[in-house]
């Protein structure tokens, strides 16, 4: 829920408008939304893909999107992983912004911005205007002077409104079929867990690498191809090297392909699924990457497996509504094909 707006009234002044004012939120937010949707209005921001589902949530519908200083950032020092507002004013302005902890805390004694007095909220508001409007205008220069407005332009920017509608539209899970996989997993780490036991003389925490390092290099006597700081490894690297030096390993393998996918995706993504929609809204990150592929997170619907048989059966639980289909779609080979563009190959 947004408590206020910031708007610049020149280069090193802002204005704050609460929504909790005397005037009233509906009052406000009534005479902001012909303003914040004209379409002849080009906005200036910093991640305006969460600015847009903060206005929609309050009904208004932003216009057309003229910089976003993040994604800026992003196409200019792709090679970094902070496009936030606090390090770009640090970086490129030497500007030290308030940072959010001094207004709300942190830990058990944080507190909402809802609850920050108006002035220090205002000042904090007025920093995101101001430092926003400087990278704006050092940032055009930039990515005119390297060749990349058009790829800002042109492909960057209108994305931000398809992927805020992705996010908002969310996908369907089928939470049977899912329930189903997961018992029937379910049942085939209790099988494996068993034989495991009996090749190893005794029920261990196969979780514990301490208690499956001893198993391996101690009660069993195999040879550990590599040795930790803490001891001997047991990571996955080291259980593919040891797979026919016992009947048990593979069975281990086995075991963490499951449990991974127990873990991760079967007893977590039903956990995501939004009461208020019935569907999984994940957030697009387009700036998450160095190669200029798209980051999917809370959850990530990118990796789930599909080598595997039970992974596929995850995948088959994402359905799409009655009278509506999915599309699945991928480039062929395009990693080569770019390869042969450039080798003229």
């Amino acid at each position: 829920v947004g408590i206020g707006l910031g708007f610049p009234s020149s280069p090193d002044c802002a204005w704050y408008i609460p929504l909790g004012g005397s005037l009233g939120r509906e009052r406000v937010l009534a005479g902001l939304k012909p303003i914040l949707e004209d379409p002849k209005k080009s906005f200036v921001g910093h991640h305006l893909k969460y600015d847009r589902h903060v206005l929609q949530n309050e009904g208004i519908f932003l216009g057309k999107i003229g910089f976003d200083t993040l994604l800026a950032s992003y196409l200019l020092y792709s090679h970094s992983r902070q496009h936030g507002l606090d390090f770009l004013a640090l970086e490129h302005l030497q500007c030290k912004k308030t940072p959010i902890e001094a207004l709300i805390g942190k830990g058990k004694q944080q507190i909402s911005m809802e609850e920050v007095p108006f002035g220090q909220i205002a000042k904090y508001c007025g920093e995101d205007v101001v430092v926003t409007m400087h990278l704006q205008k050092r940032f055009a220069l930039q990515l005119e002077e390297r060749g990349l407005e058009r790829l800002f332009r042109e492909i960057e920017l209108p994305l931000i409104p398809i992927l805020g509608e992705m996010e908002r539209r969310g996908i369907f899970l089928d939470a049977v079929c899912l329930a189903s996989v997961t018992e029937e997993v379910g049942k085939e780490i209790s099988r494996l867990q068993q034989r495991i036991y009996t090749l190893a003389g005794g029920a261990l925490n196969l979780n514990s690498p301490k208690q499956l390092a001893k198993l391996l290099f101690e009660d069993l006597g195999l040879s550990p191809p590599k040795k930790t700081a803490t001891g001997y490894s047991t990571d996955a690297e080291t259980l593919e090297i040891l797979q026919e030096a016992h009947p048990l390993i593979p069975l281990l393998l086995d075991y963490r392909t499951l449990e991974k996918l127990r873990s991760t995706y079967l007893e977590s993504l039903p956990l995501e699924i939004s009461s208020k929609t019935g569907r999984i809204h994940c957030t697009f990150n387009q700036s998450g990457t160095a190669t200029g592929r798209l980051a999917c997170q809370d959850p990530n619907l990118q990796n789930i497996p599909i080598r595997t048989e039970r992974g596929r059966l995850v995948r088959k639980a994402f359905i799409a509504d009655p009278k509506h289909c999915l599309i699945s779609a991928d480039y062929s080979q395009i990693e080569l094909r770019i390869l042969a563009h450039i080798t003229e190959d």
